[in-house]
């Protein structure tokens, strides 16, 4: 988790604005558990299969680009 907390360092100091994180399918859910216990008031976005629908990736992709997160998870088959 050392890149986890690299992550929100970068963002206190004003050196990013948002991380994104690219984890396997099946973690992404512990990931953000972990990453919410860490920083349990990070506001965190977290990618579901119907985020990259076609019909939605655009919306997605503005949430993500306009939104006030710390970090946004995807998953890896959203790459």
């Amino acid at each position: 988790m050392k890149w986890l907390l690299g992550a929100m360092e970068s963002k206190r100091l004003g050196l990013c604005n948002k991380s994104i994180f690219v984890v396997p399918n099946h973690i992404i859910e512990q990931f953000a558990a972990e990453f919410l216990q860490l920083y349990p008031s990070a506001n965190i976005m977290v990618a579901t299969k119907k985020d990259f629908a076609t019909a939605n990736r655009k919306k997605f992709c503005s949430r993500i680009a306009t939104g006030d997160f710390d970090a946004v998870i995807i998953r890896t088959f959203a790459v």
